[in-house]
């Protein structure tokens, strides 16, 4: 204890230290969010069926409702799904606030919205900057030094 006593500004200086590298670690790095759910599939055998099994008598409703829960559950693994999903998110566009040093990734409203246009070459992997002059005006600028060209309706990249 008297060694430790004898060092005691050194231990207090590292305290410090490791508080405020802890504080700024919160501060700067994003925050990660994890979600949950529970699904209820209807067994009832009245949505999506495979089909009645023609083969097996007495255990049919049995066999049914297995092939419903596990027609349920394909469809919620499948891609189209996910696609959609992602889609209506709109996780192809990401809006940040924020200064350089508090830059936080946000999902919600702004006072603007940005569109692909599915149709023409679009510019992805860059970050473009809105300033809000007024109303009625903005700045519009875009500050990278690399960054990818595709036409989604034709499949190409440049």
């Amino acid at each position: 204890m008297k060694k430790i006593w004898e060092k005691k500004f050194l231990f207090a200086a590292s305290v410090v230290l490791c508080v405020g590298i802890a504080y700024a670690y919160a501060k700067i790095v994003p925050p990660l969010y994890a979600v949950k759910t529970t699904l209820l599939i209807d067994s009832s055998g009245s949505s999506r069926k495979l089909g009645d099994s023609k083969y097996v008598e007495g255990g049919v409703g049995l066999i049914d409702m297995e092939k419903n829960l596990s027609n349920e559950m394909g469809i919620l693994k499948s891609y189209s799904l996910m696609e959609k999903t992602v889609r209506d998110l709109d996780f192809q566009v990401s809006y940040y606030a924020g200064k350089w040093y508090k830059e936080r990734e946000a999902y919600g409203y702004f006072p603007f919205e940005v569109e692909l246009i599915d149709t023409s070459a679009q510019m992805f992997n860059a970050r473009f900057y809105v300033e809000l002059l007024s109303d009625q005006r903005y700045r519009l600028s875009v500050k990278t030094k690399e960054f990818d060209v595709s036409n989604p309706a034709t499949n190409t990249a440049r």
